[in-house]
């Protein structure tokens, strides 16, 4: 069934895509959901209108009427593909166009998977720094309190006849002498 349009207005985005039979890099524009079906859709690289032929687009139209147009924008392999692409896009519906950036490295990652790669890394290096800093203030503060090449164990001394008796904490409970308790 469709519904009668008179104007629709496009909504544009840009992903990264593979071809399907080399399995090269793309970028894809995609402008949905539009009416009348005129549009003009093209690329630009770094601020220059790159040449994209017309084979390189699909137009569908849609259950509702409405148009959806796709075009592909093959990237060439090596740093010559990095650089900031646009898909710009007016329609009658518009009151200005629409223009969707999409920054390429020349590593293949766009900047913000480099972004996130970069913000992980410098957390897990913090980390392991504030650990270190912990645990070797940790072994100092127990190394001042116990330095080493001293008896860490107390010395026991008897120093009156109250002390040398002991409580059975098994049994009857009763008094019994420390020399009794202490095999010697």
């Amino acid at each position: 069934m469709l519904l009668s349009l008179h104007s629709a207005p496009p909504a544009v985005s840009v992903s990264d895509v593979k071809e399907p039979s080399s399995g090269l890099p793309m970028l894809l524009c995609s402008s949905q959901g539009f009416y009348p079906k005129t549009i003009e859709q093209v690329w630009f690289r770094d601020g220059q209108l790159l040449n994209t032929r017309l084979s390189d687009r699909q137009r569908e139209v849609n259950t509702d009427g409405s148009i959806t147009v796709h075009s592909y924008l093959p990237l060439s392999s090596g740093p010559s593909k990095a650089g900031l692409y646009l898909c710009w896009v007016n329609h009658s519906s518009l009151s200005h166009p629409i223009t969707v950036n999409h920054t390429v490295m020349s590593n293949g990652f766009p900047v913000s998977w480099l972004f996130i790669v970069v913000s992980i890394g410098a957390v897990l290096i913090l980390v392991v720094l504030i650990i270190m800093i912990f645990k070797c203030t940790h072994f100092k503060r127990v190394k001042h309190l116990f330095p080493l090449g001293t008896s860490q164990e107390p010395v026991h001394t008897v120093s009156s006849v109250t002390e040398n008796i002991i409580y059975s904490t098994l049994g009857d409970h009763h008094p019994i002498t420390l020399s009794t308790a202490i095999p010697t």
